[in-house]
């Protein structure tokens, strides 16, 4: 195996970035006799080479909009090779971190949250388990204190990844109740961290923005929004319960720190890592709120409960939709965070199509029942879609994925639109050059299960979601 000089560096700078000493000297020693290296860690060194030429490709000027080069698919392909020949499924050193590195290469390669990418994470997670990633790995005196950390930031990686793609495939978490008894690992910095580390350093205050803190705030808020998925799947649920699991959403948002926790759109600030961080923090809340009051959006129960689960189902809607124009106009409009737009579409897809969703359902009932809410109008709702399906229209990494939700956001004006024609006040096409921008309605999937709609009592959540989800697999050629 000859590898260029260049690649030689960037791998091994990749670990001496774990700070693992051990991972150092084997790396030396692979060059010396590659044949004794144990397959497992050739996994892992696989996985790094395949990480490095995507980030390589990603940030150079120019290369961010091309095909990936042949040689990521080339060690990706010897990292899946690796781990399966050294029979990951029995217990072993560097397997699970192998595996994770794989499923982070997959998750790169992607534009889409495939439900390849779930089978898969459910594979790791079982792996992990049984090697007892998801216990104390305080339990295990024989590991050292920075290999206990690292245990920790493992499971918890894994656990985000794992409700990240069920709500993203309507797939069921495989950690959703919490298996073992896993501490979150510390708020530390990777420089607090080292393999001659004895006693672990005080952790640093959760006002202080680190991956770690921005990680188990977002378990934290996927674990509750996985669980109220879950509740509103059912045919009802009842007052009491929404009541209930709102109570619970709402603690669980103020416990997120300070710098990750924001009210409205208008709190954003900076074009930096965390201000991604914070919105992607945000839409997850917001989708939960759409989620778990989205069944009283079509009620006609005019009692004051439903009013008020009304009104926090549109706002959320509406939310979500300002920070996905936030994002995608404002932060990864900025030449250096270009290269991380692809991250964002597939991430954000799913949530702004329950919002736009929302927004559309709440028009055509303000045009039913001729009124008009008091917090928003129906101008200002439709000018949310209208942009939401420019930024899937006009992607600068366009996709499959973003061309279907394009697509759906499109049928969704155009069903507005027919309200229009038919008498409903309050609408007005979008167009460019006195031309609709929509291509017609007569060639989206499922139009006619909307628009035959007798009475907007009728929507099913459940079948909506099943349409879309539908859509996406027969645009993948399941």
């Amino acid at each position: 195996m000859a590898l260029h000089s260049k690649q030689k560096y960037a791998s091994l700078l990749y670990l001496v970035s774990l700070k693992d000493s051990d991972n150092r000297i084997k790396y030396e020693e692979f060059w010396k006799s590659p044949s004794t290296v144990s397959l497992s860690w050739l996994a892992l060194l696989f996985g790094l080479f395949s990480c490095g030429i995507f980030i390589q490709h990603s940030v150079t000027p120019g290369t961010a909009e091309t095909v990936l080069p042949k040689i990521f698919d080339f060690y990706r392909t010897k990292c899946a090779t690796a781990l399966t020949n050294s029979n990951y499924a029995i217990p072993g050193r560097h397997k699970v971190e192998a595996a994770v590195t794989y499923l982070g290469v997959e998750y790169l390669q992607s534009d889409e949250l495939r439900t390849g990418m779930s089978v898969l994470i459910g594979v790791i997670s079982r792996v992990a388990t049984v090697m007892g990633y998801h216990r104390d790995p305080d339990i295990y005196p024989e590991l050292s204190v920075f290999e206990r950390e690292m245990r920790r930031r493992t499971w918890l990686v894994l656990v985000v990844l794992d409700h990240a793609i069920a709500l993203d495939t309507g797939l069921l978490p495989v950690t959703q109740k919490r298996p073992g008894n896993a501490t979150r690992p510390r708020n530390l910095l990777d420089d607090d961290l080292g393999p001659t580390v004895t006693i672990l350093p005080p952790e640093r205050p959760n006002t202080e923005t680190t991956n770690i803190s921005f990680m188990v705030a977002m378990e934290e808020m996927l674990s509750m929004a996985s669980e109220i998925s879950d509740a509103a799947s059912g045919l009802t649920l009842t007052i009491k319960k929404t009541m209930e699991l709102n109570e619970q959403l709402e603690a669980t948002w103020n416990q997120v720190p300070a710098p990750w926790n924001m009210s409205s759109v208008n709190e954003v600030a900076g074009g930096d890592n965390a201000t991604i961080q914070r919105l992607s923090l945000g839409m997850t809340y917001q989708r939960a709120r759409c989620i778990l009051h989205r069944q009283h959006l079509v009620t006609q129960n005019g009692g004051p409960d439903f009013n008020d689960f009304h009104r926090v189902c549109v706002d959320a809607a509406r939310r979500i939709l300002q920070y996905q124009s936030e994002l995608f106009q404002g932060v990864f409009s900025l030449p250096k965070y270009r290269c991380r737009v692809w991250f964002g579409m597939s991430r954000s897809i799913s949530d702004c199509m329950t919002a736009a969703m929302v927004i559309c359902l709440e028009v055509i009932n303000q045009s039913k029942l001729d009124i008009t809410a008091e917090s928003w109008n129906r101008e200002e709702l439709i000018g949310l879609l209208t942009t939401s399906h420019a930024t899937w229209k006009f992607s600068s990494r366009p996709s499959p994925e973003t061309a279907r939700a394009a697509e759906i956001v499109a049928m969704m004006l155009h069903l507005l639109e027919s309200y229009h024609k038919n008498g409903a006040q309050g609408f007005q096409v979008p167009t460019t050059n006195n031309m609709p921008i929509f291509e017609p309605l007569s060639s989206f999937p499922f139009y006619d299960a909307r628009n035959s709609l007798s009475t907007i009592d009728m929507f099913d959540w459940a079948l909506w979601d099943r349409e879309v989800k539908q859509l996406d697999d027969i645009a993948r050629g399941y």
